[in-house]
């Protein structure tokens, strides 16, 4: 039908079958990499339109200045800017090390995953052993035609965690800064 968008994402292209993502099937490919310097000024400036020249400049350069040789992507900024949406552009810049923590934390988490799997001896949440199998030598289903999904494992046999925000959650961490406007609009009411 006309005027319909299907988007499809994976992070594990590789194992899709060549027909679902052929030419006509799928259109336009977009690969999300590591966020570009102009990225991360951009962002930046659409987070704080009213920063003075020059601030989303001074921010990517603390940024690159932090990282080094490492990468952040778009969705990593995205986080640090909705965590500090209360701060100044200056406080911002100043609290770049969030940035840093949250990729320490997340390579943790990680590792940590990779370790649980090496000692659940290669099965996963199902008793599968990894393999294929159900650790009883019987095969697993897998699409026909298809190399298989990835059954619930990630890249490098780790678990895919999923976290579902209901609304109802705590409130997100602001990132330190406070928001003055708030005292205010409460003494109103």
């Amino acid at each position: 039908p006309d005027g319909q968008l299907f988007i499809l994402t994976t992070n594990f292209r590789d194992n899709l079958d060549a027909a679902l993502i052929r030419n006509g099937r799928v259109d336009l490919h977009v690969q999300f990499t590591h966020a570009s310097s102009d990225q991360v000024k951009t962002l930046f400036a659409q987070f704080y339109p009213s920063a003075p020249e020059g601030k989303a400049d001074e921010f990517e350069g603390a940024v690159s200045k932090l990282l080094g040789d490492r990468k952040v992507n778009m969705a990593g900024l995205q986080h640090f800017f909705v965590t500090h949406r209360m701060c100044t552009p200056e406080e911002a810049i100043a609290g770049v090390q969030s940035i840093l923590d949250d990729l320490n934390e997340k390579q943790g988490e990680k590792a940590r995953t990779e370790e649980e799997g090496k000692e659940g001896k290669g099965k996963d949440a199902k008793g599968k052993d990894g393999k294929g199998t159900d650790g009883k030598g019987k095969k697993g289903g897998k699409a026909k035609g298809g190399k298989g999904g990835s059954g619930g494992k990630a890249a490098g046999g780790g678990t895919v965690n999923v976290f579902i925000n209901t609304g109802a959650a705590a409130p997100a961490e602001d990132g330190g800064c406070e928001d003055e406007d708030d005292d205010e609009d409460d003494e109103e009411e």
